[in-house]
C-alpha cells in the first residue's frame, strides 16, 4: 500500500490531485482536517463521488454533506458529555460533605 500525502490549497490543485488519484489502481482518499479541506469540502466530496474514489474524512460535517465515512470525533457529543461531568461536579459541591470517621491504621 502506497500513501502519498498531498497539500491541496486551491480548487485547481484539488481537481488535479483527485483526478490523478482516480487514475491509479485501488486508490482512495484520506482527508485530514484543515482550513483548506473545510473551505473546499463540497468540491472534494463531489470530485470523490464523480471519480468513484472511496474517501474517509476527519469530521462528521463531510459525511452530512454527502461524503462516505468519517473517523473523527463527534464534537457535539464530547461537549454534551463534558457538560454532564461539569453538572455532576457542581452538584457534588453543593451537597453537604459527610464527616467520615478515620479508620485506625493497622500495622501488618
Amino acid at each position: 500500500m502506497e500513501v502519498t500525502p498531498v497539500n491541496m490549497r486551491d480548487a485547481g490543485e484539488i481537481e488535479h490531485t483527485i483526478a490523478a488519484f482516480a487514475g491509479s489502481p485501488n486508490a482512495g482518499l484520506i482527508m485530514t482536517s484543515g482550513p483548506s479541506a473545510r473551505l473546499h469540502r463540497n468540491l472534494i466530496i463531489k470530485l470523490a463521488a464523480r471519480h468513484k474514489l472511496p474517501a474517509i474524512y476527519t469530521e462528521r460535517s463531510f459525511v452530512a454533506a454527502g461524503g462516505l465515512i468519517s473517523y473523527g470525533a463527534d464534537y457535539i457529543d464530547q461537549y454534551r458529555q463534558a457538560a454532564g461531568y461539569v453538572d455532576r461536579i457542581l452538584k457534588a459541591k453543593s451537597r453537604p460533605t459527610c464527616r467520615c470517621r478515620r479508620r485506625p491504621s493497622t500495622n501488618w
